[in-house]
Parts: structure tokens; C-alpha cells; sequence
């Protein structure tokens, strides 16, 4: 047997090593990310995919529309299932307003995806940096926010989520009449789902706070680190 012949039969053996090693140890080649989560909107349907496959969605809508010449606003949410594949329905009744915002966060990761129809564009905006007042074990942490009214989303990845729509001066503001901002109390806010019980007012590591201000159809996220 030639030398040539040897090295071509070493080096068939040596592929078909490596090519054992790489079906057996997925470790060693990369992996395929999951699909980060995404919102399609059509003026009959909202839909969300990316999402943990049968896994809870919790979704939030701020809709406006005009009723009588004159501006209302509306608020949409609740949590729906996503199918074998990562997809979910938005249920839209009626359709999707023109003018409108939807939201909705994978419960399993905390992974979410903004979605509005064509032609429209929220507004961003960054909470304050003294908007969460982080309290004593005794208190509850709150919410303090410049506004006339505000919807409130938290959701705590793999544990539940809660909402509120709050208002100044109104039975969940805890300011006082001269203040700027509302001060809401986080243990007021109220569960999505029957099996969420209720929030424990403390914020948490990961804990995703949105604050959706109706009147500007502005949207503020935040994922928060935990306490410094």
C-alpha cells in the first residue's frame, strides 16, 4: 500500500470522527437563536409571533378614536396563548383603529414587541429617573409620573402581570393636591390573570414596567436592573 493511499484512508477516518463529534455534541457549532418576539398589524388583526410556543402572551392596546367630533381614548388588554409555533391573536373586535398602539410580552422571557398601523407613531418617552420611588419593606414601591392619566403594565417574566389605569387626583393617586405627578402605589395595580393573585407592590430584578400616557399616546418602557 502506497503512502498516498494511507494518507487518503487516515483522512477519510479523521472527517468521519469529526463529522460523529459534531452530530453528537451540539455545543460545538452555533446554535440557532430563538426568534425574537414581532407584532403585525392589519386593519383586521394583530399578531404576534416569536413568542414561546404555548406559552401565555400578555397583551396591552391605547386605542383613539374620535366619538362625536371630540378625541377618546380607549384601553385594551389581557393574555392570550401562543400557538405550537410562537404565534398569538390579538383579539381586535371590531378591527384596529387607525390610531393605536399595541404591546405584547412574551410571560415566559419578558421578550416583547411594539406594534402600531401604518401612518401612525406613538411617542417615546423616558421616565424620570425619581419616577420609581423604591420604599421600605413595609411600603410599597410607587410609581411617580408628570400626567393627567396613565395605563400601567408590569409584568414579571415567568411569574404574572398586573394593570391600572390611574388618574390625577383619582382613588389610586396617593399624591398630595399641590403635587405635579400622580403617586401610585405598585400594590394596587390589578392581576391580568386570576392565577397572578395580587402584586406584591416591590419591584424585582427584570421586572418590565410600561407607562402609556393616553392624551400624547406616548409609550415609556422600562426593564428594571433591580435595587443599587
Amino acid at each position: 500500500m502506497d503512502s498516498s493511499f494511507r494518507i487518503r484512508i487516515v483522512g477519510t477516518v479523521f472527517l468521519l470522527l469529526l463529522l460523529t463529534l459534531w452530530r453528537a455534541a451540539p455545543w460545538l457549532h452555533a446554535q440557532t437563536p430563538p426568534a425574537a418576539p414581532s407584532l403585525s398589524v392589519t386593519v383586521q388583526a394583530v399578531t404576534a409571533t416569536g413568542m414561546t410556543p404555548g406559552g401565555d402572551v400578555v397583551w396591552l392596546a391605547l386605542v383613539r378614536k374620535v366619538v362625536e367630533y371630540e378625541a377618546a381614548y380607549g384601553r385594551l388588554q389581557g393574555v392570550v396563548q401562543a400557538d405550537a409555533l410562537g404565534a398569538a391573536q390579538i383579539p381586535v373586535g371590531d378591527g384596529v383603529p387607525p390610531r393605536s398602539v399595541w404591546i405584547a410580552v412574551d410571560l415566559k422571557t419578558g421578550a416583547y414587541a411594539m406594534v402600531s398601523p401604518v401612518g401612525f407613531s406613538p411617542l417615546l418617552f423616558d421616565l424620570a429617573p425619581a419616577a420609581l420611588n423604591l420604599r421600605g419593606d413595609a411600603l410599597a414601591d410607587q410609581l411617580v409620573d408628570v400626567a393627567d392619566h396613565a395605563e400601567i403594565l408590569l409584568v414579571r417574566p415567568g411569574k404574572g402581570a398586573w394593570a391600572k389605569t390611574v388618574g390625577r387626583g383619582g382613588d389610586d393617586d396617593d399624591s398630595s393636591p399641590n403635587d405635579a405627578a400622580y403617586k401610585l402605589a405598585l400594590d394596587k395595580l390589578e392581576p391580568l390573570r386570576a392565577a397572578d393573585g395580587p402584586s406584591s407592590g416591590k419591584l424585582a430584578a427584570k421586572d418590565l414596567l410600561f407607562v402609556l400616557h393616553p392624551e400624547a399616546m406616548a409609550i415609556a418602557a422600562v426593564s428594571f436592573k433591580g435595587k443599587p
